[in-house]
């Protein structure tokens, strides 16, 4: 098995698989600690690059389907009534992209999608189209599906994160229109050139991910200081009343001891007011 292939098993798979969990953590609450989650992840990549390898499709839509009905039940708790139907909904984006990476690839290079599968280089390619789409687009697509925002990423960022999808997808189609674009089978360095936008792409995003919710952290912090200003300022403008309401109460005291020195008031009266006003 050629670097084409490992690469065409691994990297699909890695992606594709961080992507869902990704997505479940979006719609639900987790039942473990991160550490699990990552221990999980990791025997499911291996557990899919296995059945991926026996290049048996059906098999290996099979066993993704059968690990994504345990992670939703088992591995999440439900947040939301309509959690199942975005769970599907999902899976069937992520479907339709690897249904239009391989046909798109057999166009580009003019061959048959049977003779894409077939060539360990059309396996590596179509598996990186696909998962360069589904990291460019799968932050969208989840809060499309949700239809709430369930990531940090500003409308910016999510454009621009599209557009290096774009341009990506344009380079690597740039490449194989050359006129001998088989050529590359032998060639290294566009093997790790393709590869390397995976690698970006997952870190511009995290990057992006990561300044996002300092900034609403930030934001929120802020809203906390002016609330609190505002409350500060509230309790200042209750004690000046409440200290001018002692005053008044004081003078009014002041006035009804007058009074009861004074003849002709009755005593009995101006005593209750006061007992009142104590």
């Amino acid at each position: 098995m050629n670097i084409y292939k490992i690469l065409g098993i691994v990297i699909p798979n890695l992606i594709t698989n961080y992507v869902f969990m990704s997505f479940l953590g979006m719609v639900s609450r987790p039942r473990f600690f991160k550490k699990i989650y990552t221990m999980l992840y990791v025997g499911i990549v291996g557990i899919q690059c296995l059945t991926t390898s026996m290049q048996i499709p059906f098999l290996s839509l099979m066993t993704f389907l059968g690990i994504a009905t345990v992670l939703t039940i088992w591995g999440y708790e439900e947040c939301e009534e309509n959690r199942k139907f975005s769970v599907v909904f999902f899976i069937c984006y992520l479907t339709l992209i690897d249904m239009v990476a391989v046909p798109a690839y057999a166009k580009i290079a003019g061959i048959t999608v049977e003779e894409t599968l077939g060539e360990d280089f059309g396996f590596f390619i179509t598996g990186i189209i696909s998962a360069t789409i589904m990291i460019c687009t799968y932050k969208v697509a989840a809060q499309l599906i949700v239809r709430r925002k369930v990531s940090f990423l500003t409308k910016k960022q999510e454009i621009f994160i599209l557009f290096l999808g774009v341009f990506e997808l344009l380079t690597m189609a740039l490449i194989l229109r050359v006129e001998n674009y088989q050529i590359l089978e032998n060639n290294v360095i566009a093997v790790w050139m393709f590869s390397g936008f995976i690698i970006i792409d997952i870190y511009i995003l995290s990057l992006f991910e990561e300044v996002s919710a300092n900034n609403e952290l930030k934001l929120e912090n802020t809203l906390l200081e002016q609330e609190q200003y505002m409350n500060l300022r509230y309790i200042e403008q209750a004690e000046l009343q409440n200290e001018n309401y002692r005053r008044i109460m004081h003078d009014i005291r002041k006035h009804i001891q007058v009074l009861e020195q004074t003849e002709g008031i009755d005593k009995e009266y101006c005593s209750q007011i006061l007992k009142t006003l104590d």
